[in-house]
């Protein structure tokens, strides 16, 4: 329950704020000016499964953080992709392809650089409070 309400619960929403920020910024660049209430909903389903996924990665022992990292975002890219189709939340031409891709990997980065930092942050507490005993 902690690593729900420290790490999931914050992830989800972080992850779903920059995504709603980023699609809602380019549909408005091409034209589109309103969001579908089915597709929000999607996108919701959507962050809960890689939250899932990465709960489940937590169980495997990477080699280094950097390792986790690539599994993570060639998994959750490839879930994207097939959801995207699957879910006609954009068309499969090049321009959409590297428009929402560059989307995704902002989030991404953005949201793994927030964890890392506060993983760091704890870290380096943790060590001044040893230290000083």
């Amino acid at each position: 329950m902690k690593q729900i309400i420290k790490i999931y619960l914050p992830s989800a929403c972080i992850t779903f704020t920059l995504s709603m920020l980023g699609t809602t910024i380019l549909n408005l660049i091409k034209g589109y000016p309103y969001q579908s209430n089915g597709w929000i909903l999607a996108l919701f389903g959507f962050i809960v499964i890689i939250d899932l996924i990465d709960l489940g990665l937590s169980y495997i022992n990477f080699n280094s953080y950097k390792a986790y990292f690539v599994v993570e975002l060639i998994l959750t890219y490839t879930l994207m992709l097939a959801a995207g189709y699957f879910g006609h939340w954009f068309s499969f031409t090049l321009a959409s392809i590297v428009s929402v891709s560059i989307i995704y990997l902002i989030v991404y980065c953005c949201v793994h650089g927030y964890f890392y930092k506060m993983r760091r942050y704890e870290a380096d507490e943790i060590n001044a409070l040893l230290n000083s005993q």
